[in-house]
């Protein structure tokens, strides 16, 4: 992940003239298994994500994390969790990195481009820890994990959690299913988007 980073910070120089730079959707699925995708597993159906491997690349050459927050603070920052504390090790509630971390949406906003995070975030589960505290320009859905798919509060006993559904930091009230609704959240924002700017979809 560091050399990503690397690759990354010299971009700028290299696209210079350049045309547009692509538009980057990066999906990340909490316990989904490497064999439970259709092109490791030809009794899997996925031919949605097939489709979109085709005209994209897969991350196959990396370490993941047992849980939540660890592999998103690794996806994020380029960093093994560990070295920010003992508590990114775990899934947690409380801020993982420091607010200057350099993280993957601030580098891709130095070279022009709009960063979005649609579905959970879990780096930090109150507003003031929140994503776009982070690099993001647009955030939606769950700032904690164990959100409910139908009722989006937290699951777990932790008061302090509950209300977790939010548009850009401010808690919203909406019905639907938590995938539909990022969804959809989506694909608005996209279309939104100047056609000359780049975008990170991260979901």
């Amino acid at each position: 992940m560091k050399y990503l980073f690397l690759c990354l910070f010299f971009l700028p120089a290299v696209l210079g003239s350049q045309p547009k730079a692509p538009d980057i959707l990066f999906l990340v699925a909490d316990d989904l298994g490497w064999n439970d995708v259709g092109w490791h597993n030809p009794e899997v159906r996925t031919p949605n994500l097939d489709r979109l491997l085709q005209g994209g690349i897969e991350l196959n050459w990396h370490y993941v994390q047992p849980q939540c927050t660890p592999t998103r603070v690794a996806l994020l920052t380029g960093n093994y969790p560990g070295r920010f504390g003992p508590h990114c090790t775990a899934a947690a509630n409380e801020q993982a990195v420091p607010f200057d971390t350099l993280t993957l949406p601030r580098l891709l906003n130095r070279i022009g481009y709009r960063c979005g995070l649609f579905g959970k975030w879990h780096l930090g589960s109150l507003p003031k820890w929140g994503p776009n505290h982070f690099g993001f320009d647009h955030s939606y859905g769950s700032l904690a994990g164990a959100c409910g798919i139908w009722d989006h509060r937290y699951r777990l006993n932790r008061p302090a959690y509950s209300k977790t559904w939010h548009r850009n930091h401010e808690f919203v009230a909406e019905e639907g299913h938590s995938l539909e609704l990022c969804t959809a959240e989506a694909i608005r924002w996209v279309r939104t988007q100047p056609a000359e700017s780049p975008i990170l979809c991260y979901m």
